[in-house]
This record gives C-alpha cells, sequence and structure tokens, in this order.
C-alpha cells in the first residue's frame, strides 16, 4: 500500500478515467521505474518526492529524497506517451480543482513522509513479519518469491527498517507528535471551510490527499 498511490488512483477513478495498474512489492519496483524514469533519451524525474524520516533531519522539514525521486511512484504513461511524474500531476491530469502552493508543500513534506514512517513503524514490527511477508510474496510470480525468499527480501526489509527507524520508539514517537501537529492543522482547516468539500462544493485535490493521507493508527 501505498497514499502515494492512493493519490493517484481515486483520482483517476473519480474522473472515470481507465488505466492499466502495475502493482509491485517493495524493491521489485525499482528496475523498472528506473528504466522508464531515466533509461530513455529524456528523463521523467518526480519533483515532489520525500523520503527522510524525522529522526534522521535537524529542520521541521524532511529533506527531498537525493536523485530526484527516480525510483519513486506513482508514475503514469499517457496515451500519447506524455508522462505524468508524480500524484499531483496525476492529479492536475484528472480535472480536480488546484490545491494552495502552501498545502501542497505540506503534504509533500509533512503529511506524506511522517504518515509513511509512522506506518512502517508498524508494519515492520518483528510481530509482524507474516503479514509484511505476505504482502510482499502472496500473489506475486514464482520468481519473485524466489528471490525475495533468498535474501533480496531480507536487504529491502533490513534497508527499509534503518531508513524509518522501526525499532527506535523514540523516533516513532517524534513521528507520532509531528504527525499529530500536521494534523490539529488540517483540523482546523476543514472546521473552517466554507463549502462541502474543501474547495468547495466539488471534490478536490485536498479532498483526495486528506482522505488517503491520514494514517489508522491516529
Amino acid at each position: 500500500y501505498s497514499h502515494f498511490c492512493e493519490l493517484a488512483i481515486w483520482s483517476l477513478q473519480i474522473a472515470k478515467i481507465d488505466c492499466e495498474i502495475h502493482g509491485y512489492a517493495p524493491g521489485q519496483h525499482i528496475l523498472p521505474v528506473l528504466a522508464l524514469r531515466k533509461g530513455g533519451s529524456r528523463q521523467h524525474l518526480a519533483s515532489s518526492s520525500h523520503i527522510q524520516p524525522v529522526h534522521m533531519v535537524s529542520s521541521s522539514v524532511p529533506a527531498k529524497e537525493e536523485g530526484g525521486g527516480a525510483t519513486s511512484v506513482p508514475v503514469l504513461v499517457m496515451p500519447e506517451g506524455r508522462v505524468l511524474t508524480d500524484s499531483w500531476e496525476i492529479l492536475k491530469e484528472c480535472g480536480m480543482s488546484p490545491i494552495d502552493a502552501s498545502i501542497q508543500s505540506n503534504f509533500d513534506s509533512e503529511l506524506g513522509p511522517l504518515t509513511r514512517q509512522l506506518a512502517y513503524s508498524y508494519l515492520l514490527k518483528p510481530t509482524n513479519a507474516g503479514v509484511w511477508e505476505g504482502l510482499c510474496t502472496d500473489g506475486y510470480s514464482a520468481t519473485w518469491r524466489c528471490v525475495w525468499g533468498f535474501g533480496f527480501g531480507g536487504q529491502v526489509t533490513k534497508q527499509l527498517s534503518s531508513t524509518f527507524a522501526t525499532h527506535d520508539a523514540s523516533a516513532t514517537s517524534a513521528c507520532r507528535t509531528r504527525l499529530e501537529g500536521v494534523f490539529a492543522a488540517l483540523s482546523e482547516r476543514v472546521r473552517s471551510r466554507s463549502g462541502r468539500f474543501l474547495a468547495g462544493d466539488a471534490i478536490g485535490a485536498e479532498d483526495i490527499a486528506l482522505a488517503v493521507g491520514k494514517p489508522a493508527p491516529l
């Protein structure tokens, strides 16, 4: 599950735009996404990717992912060959009402990365090892299950656990605290809206982003 991908999928569904979805397990997406984003004569790098977890940065805003989001998802290839490099470009293509630049920046640098970190802190608990293995192997090819089982899965899990400090209770606590602050501000924005939705009387990009971004543990 990726709320970044869900943001794009929900928008396409609401706009009634059919698309072919290629689902990958963690780590399985790297080569095909690299080939799409950097393998041709023109690069298609995402501009809104962030990955630094809260415990690894000293500022209040997580740093951008190095490499310009070369392996980040979602990415959408249009029938005529155009490449939409991230969720926001896909939302724009779907005709959603625009989102305020400051709100989008907050979602990119705070809500998105912190939600992901908190989710991994639960998903990668040793007690959830069976759930994690199932998410990464169930329904995939025998070849992939072998690759995962013979070492690659352990490397991916170790890297994610290290990146998001899943065994560091203080990092998880700090992440939760910052997320609670983000949602306190967002709650005030929701209460002060003038229409049925955040952008008025029609559902827009901000509504969808907020709906898919809130982590269940909160």
